[in-house]
């Protein structure tokens, strides 16, 4: 896959700690499935749009560990770069979701999206009065001075024609993540719907698939991007608040599954150097 190339590059902004339930049952950090820890492997790094990862992110894509913004905002620029999405969906990196919660000011907020990345190119707050479909990673740390945050989960915004739009918000731990999601919307809400007289929006809790242990929320977050982006591309209606046979369907072995397809992909990108020109290599 061809990936877009751009003139700058963002690296992680906020590197979250390890899942406190992770930590709780002392599971150690595995990289069993990383195949090169030479010096010059480890040094490896890829590029999707403007979204850089370097080969330590990428490990957290093994088996049993837990993930961290860098993987996730790599994925959605991927998930991004699909056929069709850039009419429909917007899916919005995890350090702009946080700076939202912890601002919690949608006029700063619409200020900092306002501006373009790229010359001839919309802002992030123009093409969130375009899609349809907006995705927000949601991290539960509630520290902006500190690394930390323990659990992800996935807000979505639904455009409904002729209705405004709907917050549904998908969390593989209940209702573990609804105060930061909540935070979210709040800030966002303006941004998306800035004529709009009605206050503020309930946000909906989605009848979401559970995890079984305590490492796999940021794959959940993932896989249900994945299947609201299809969703959205292939034009599927849904009634609002109610989840969809796939996303409820999904299973822990199917989350195994997306685990390993996204860290072959990134193995791959990152042999490659995928996005990082010889110059920035050598």
């Amino acid at each position: 896959m061809k990936l877009k190339r751009r003139k700058t590059r963002r690296q992680s902004v906020f590197s979250t700690a390890g899942c406190a339930e992770k930590l709780r049952r002392g599971l150690r950090s595995e990289r069993e499935s990383w195949p090169n820890t030479s010096p010059a492997a480890t040094r490896m790094r890829c590029a999707a749009g403007d979204v850089e990862l370097g080969a330590s992110d990428a490990s957290l894509l093994g088996p049993r560990q837990w993930l961290n913004d860098a993987c996730i905002a790599y994925v959605f620029e991927l998930l991004a770069q699909r056929e069709g999405m850039d009419r429909v969906c917007l899916l919005m990196e995890p350090s702009i979701t946080f700076t939202a919660a912890s601002l919690q000011q949608p006029e700063v907020l619409r200020d900092m999206l306002s501006v373009r990345r790229v010359r001839d190119e919309p802002s992030l707050a123009e093409l969130l009065l375009e899609r349809d479909v907006v995705l927000f990673p949601i991290n539960d740390n509630d520290n902006p001075e500190q690394v930390g945050g323990s659990h992800w989960s996935l807000l979505c915004y639904r455009r409904l024609r002729g209705r405004g739009g709907c917050f549904e918000h998908y969390d593989s731990c209940g209702v573990h993540n609804i105060e930061e999601a909540k935070a979210v919307a709040r800030c966002f809400e303006s941004l998306l719907e800035p004529s709009s007289n009605t206050p503020s929006k309930r946000i909906m809790p989605m009848r979401s698939p559970k995890q079984v242990n305590g490492y796999d929320c940021g794959v959940y977050v993932l896989a249900i991007a994945d299947l609201l982006c299809r969703e959205a591309v292939a034009g599927s209606v849904r009634p609002p608040g109610e989840s969809s046979e796939e996303i409820c369907g999904l299973t822990p072995a199917q989350i195994t599954e997306t685990r390993k397809a996204w860290l072959d992909t990134v193995h791959a990108h990152l042999r490659e150097g995928v996005g990082i020109s010889s110059v920035e290599q050598a």
